[in-house]
């Protein structure tokens, strides 16, 4: 039998490192889950996770029945920047992925969950591609479509029901005749889409 470290591997590491023969601890039988659960709040308390990473660790412990109250007062936060930060997981897949690389900061990402959601997307390529700032972001506003406009946009409804489906932007041009355009930002997501399509390159299974 043994011992496993599941909170404080770094304070053990550096009281190692500083020649000490014996450290405090405290000894427990916990279950798999528990120790998991254990070890996600110590990363949380003492890791620098980026606001995706945060996100998915309260995720995590809201699916082993930890309610966002517990998880606030076990880190030392506001119940509201809890809920604020798991917000985070309701972005379209395009925008999550852009917060994720660092295109945008959580700020943006707040800025643009609190528009609808047909227009988030559109809100996305507005920041990135302008370079708008947090305050700016927050002033987006779609430009409502002229009555000419409307009337040649039959297929706005499917191309809105096809962004949230594929969690990407979706562009459909033509009647009769056209194309219909999904919109990609880097190589995963390429692939993610070619899967999605059931796309199979030659020679695999």
């Amino acid at each position: 039998g043994g011992y496993e470290i599941v909170a404080g591997e770094r304070r053990y590491r550096a009281a190692q490192q500083a020649g000490l023969s014996s450290v405090p601890a405290m000894v427990k039988e916990l279950a798999d889950q528990e120790a998991l659960e254990l070890a996600i709040i110590e990363n949380l308390q003492r890791e620098a996770l980026s606001a995706v990473e945060e996100a998915r660790a309260f995720q995590r412990l809201m699916d082993f029945g930890q309610s966002q109250e517990a998880i606030a007062k076990a880190i030392g936060k506001s119940r509201s920047a809890v809920a604020n930060t798991l917000r985070l997981l309701n972005l379209p897949a395009e925008a999550l992925a852009a917060l994720e690389r660092g295109e945008i900061s959580a700020g943006h990402a707040r800025a643009i969950l609190a528009l609808p959601a047909r227009d988030q997307l559109w809100a996305l390529q507005q920041i990135v591609s302008k370079g708008l700032s947090v305050r700016e972001a927050e002033r987006l506003k779609r430009p409502q479509p002229t009555a000419k406009r409307a009337r040649g946009s039959r297929y706005r409804d499917v191309e809105e029901n096809l962004t949230h489906q594929f969690g990407t932007r979706v562009k459909i041009t033509g009647l009769k005749k056209g194309r219909l355009e999904l919109h990609y930002y880097s190589a995963e997501e390429l692939q993610r889409l070619l899967s999605l399509l059931g796309y199979q390159a030659p020679g695999g299974e």
